[in-house]
């Protein structure tokens, strides 16, 4: 339960140990549920309740999912972009940056690989969580890891948590 709780807050913190969930690297539900949950956290209220009242307009109004897009709002939008974003470009790199390290994602599977990347980029964003070696990575993914973390931890200057809205946000203003 902490977990659950730790990872939908993004606090950064697991209790399993060092290893963390490095023992669950090839296990899709742990996997899987542990991204949503930092997702979801990471999300913010606003977004959440944005999102909510277009899908109970969308059934009422029966719209279209294209249509019922234009009533998100700015911030909803740009949050699910960046969010999305920002979890693809990072699994990629990581996926080609560690493809064949061996202390990483080298001795997985296929699918592992992808799955160990895709959590690698969603985690590293502020949750704590790690199913790889983090001492392993190599430099270049490090770096990577290192621009998702300011990213994920920009917003915390604005008590808000919409890590890619607030960090575009802040381009604008700069």
């Amino acid at each position: 339960v902490f977990n659950a709780v730790s990872a939908f807050c993004n606090a950064g913190m697991d209790v399993i140990g060092p290893d963390s969930l490095s023992r669950y690297v090839g296990n899709p539900v742990v996997n899987i549920t542990t991204m949503g949950l930092i997702i979801l956290g990471g999300l913010g209220f606003p977004v959440w309740w944005n999102v909510l009242d277009v899908m109970k307009q969308r059934k009422r109004k029966r719209r279209t999912g294209r249509e019922s897009l234009h009533y998100l709002s700015l911030n909803a939008k740009l949050v699910l972009f960046m969010t999305a974003f920002l979890i693809v470009v990072g699994a990629v790199l990581i996926l080609i940056l560690e493809f064949q390290n061996p202390a990483t994602l080298g001795p997985l599977s296929f699918f592992d690989k992808i799955q160990a990347a895709f959590f690698q980029s969603v985690t590293t964003r502020t949750a704590g969580f790690c199913t790889i070696s983090q001492s392993g990575l190599n430099k270049s993914t490090a770096l990577v890891c290192c621009l998702l973390m300011f990213i994920g931890g920009y917003s915390r200057r604005n008590q808000n948590n919409d890590d890619g809205g607030t960090c575009i946000n802040g381009c604008f203003h700069y």
